[in-house]
């Protein structure tokens, strides 16, 4: 047989052409509506404002088209889009659909001022959100390790027997430059595990008050402690954190009215549940944790305060 003389078989020429036209008839899609087919343009001043002007100058390269004409261009080829389905089973359209609606669904709840008396019971509800930790102040002095752990301690005892009965300024005779400085002012547990580690941080609390302590050991170097107050853990006052109290209102009743939006949507829907034979249990509980959401629930207590 010659080079491409099997194009020349019945059979497959036959086959050849039936593709072509099956090829064909998928990118005429469906005829066009007389309503699509009206394409109204924008006012020139319009369409130089819209980002749908620039839309394929990346595939007619070369070409200096009038932004008017890249406009038309752009919206036939975004009709004739449609119209063939391409937008269909799209992974980067739906999900900027989806996003659209979060949008949407975000304007749906937008919401007034609270009123004092709703923040004093949004407040009363989630109290424990707003607690604040334990905190330590003090003034240290500091003997860093650079001749040893060794020296350090016995320079830290030589100022100590020199501090008893002095107050907290009389440190600065003593000790090493520190980066944190002398004076530290109501540090959390947190923060000074952060600094000195655990260790420093629960001697700390034996410490004696208005005297000079120590020696404490920590991460950085041997430190002599004049511990000046310890401050409990407190629930303040709505006042004190009015402004996150109604931060955290406003996103949160924002949050509640987006799940009743769109539990509204859903329920427009007969939703099949792919795993509800096997774990029907599992998808009843789904169920009502979104209800109890939608249902306006104030707890705060998954986030951090």
């Amino acid at each position: 047989m010659t080079r491409h003389s099997w194009l020349r078989t019945p059979e497959i020429l036959m086959v050849c052409l039936g593709v072509a036209a099956f090829a064909v008839d998928r990118l005429r899609g469906d005829p066009v509506s007389a309503g699509d087919t009206v394409i109204s343009v924008p006012p020139r001043a319009q369409v130089l404002a819209s980002p749908q002007t620039v839309v394929g100058d990346e595939i007619v390269a070369g070409e200096n088209r009038d932004p008017v004409e890249r406009w038309v261009r752009a919206e036939v080829l975004y009709r004739e889009a449609l119209r063939l389905g391409l937008d269909q089973n799209d992974l980067i359209v739906r999900r900027r659909l989806v996003q659209k609606m979060e949008y949407a669904l975000d304007n749906m709840a937008a919401l007034d001022a609270p009123q004092r008396v709703e923040l004093e019971q949004f407040f009363a509800r989630n109290a424990e959100h707003y607690r604040e930790p334990a905190a330590e102040s003090f003034t240290q002095v500091t003997f860093s390790l650079r001749d040893g752990s060794e020296a350090a301690l016995e320079r830290a005892a030589f100022a100590l027997d020199r501090l008893q009965g002095k107050g907290r300024d009389a440190g600065s005779d003593y000790g090493d430059p520190s980066a944190d400085g002398m004076r530290i002012a109501s540090a959390t547990d947190a923060r000074l595990a952060q600094l000195y580690g655990a260790e420093f941080t629960n001697e700390l609390k034996h410490a004696e008050v208005s005297v000079w302590d120590g020696p404490l050991r920590s991460r950085t170097g041997v430190h002599l402690v004049f511990r000046e107050r310890s401050e409990p853990s407190r629930i303040p006052e709505l006042d004190e954190v009015y402004k996150r109290v109604a931060r955290d209102w406003v996103e949160h009743s924002r949050a509640v009215a987006r799940e009743e939006h769109y539990a509204e949507l859903a329920a427009r829907y007969h939703i099949v549940r792919a795993d509800e034979e096997s774990d029907p249990a599992g998808s009843r509980a789904e169920l009502a944790t979104a209800a109890a959401l939608a249902a306006g629930g104030e707890g705060l207590s998954g986030r951090a305060p």
